[in-house]
């Protein structure tokens, strides 16, 4: 996943210069969330594209979050360093999230998310961080997901195979840590699945 601060300049670069596809579209309330991929031989619309998410070798999500949705002063943080920062997270299939979750504890991991938390916190927001509410259709699906720190300090986030409609898939996420004291503006593309 990576945060972008123009969807049309990323489209451009994305969609026009890369050869992707907009797969669909995500708005949870206070951010959206864009799904790019690209077409196989057989695909003759992004809904073909949909349909093999599961079997799919790359999957690129783009979140931005308006302008109207950023507090600038909040931590000091601004809001290019935290809500455009680049590089969220990378995404794996898991057979099954809770077990993922369940594993990951008994092996010493630390789950940062239990499914069916859909606290703001969890999400890496605040309260004071959004004025407008989370879709209820996005809170379904972000209930499914679960985050697990990594060795180094990122996160795994597990998502439910409910989300794309995939039966026995789980979508498994890295997620970047943020480091405050490092610019985190240029990323190349080996971030894309």
């Amino acid at each position: 996943m990576l945060h972008i601060s123009d969807p049309s300049q990323s489209f451009r670069f994305y969609i026009d210069f890369m050869g992707m596809s907009l797969i669909f579209t995500l708005n949870t309330g206070p951010f959206v969330v864009y799904y790019l991929a690209y077409p196989g031989q057989n695909d003759r619309s992004p809904a073909d594209i949909a349909k093999s998410m599961s079997s799919r070798a790359g999957l690129l999500e783009l979140v931005h979050v308006p302008r109207s949705e950023r507090n600038e002063g909040f931590s000091g943080l601004g809001d290019h360093t935290f809500l455009n920062r680049g590089f969220g997270h990378l995404g794996f299939c898991v057979p099954s999230v809770e077990e993922t979750l369940k594993r990951a504890r008994s092996e010493g991991w630390t789950v940062l998310k239990a499914t069916n938390d859909v606290s703001l916190n969890a999400m890496d927001l605040s309260e004071s961080r959004t004025s407008t509410p989370l879709h209820p259709d996005f809170l379904v699906s972000f209930r499914q997901v679960g985050f697990i720190s990594d060795p180094d300090g990122a996160f795994k986030a597990g998502e439910s195979p409910m989300k794309f409609g995939y039966p026995g898939l789980g979508l498994l996420h890295i997620k970047a840590k943020a480091d405050p004291g490092v610019d985190t503006s240029f990323h190349s593309l080996s971030t894309v699945l």
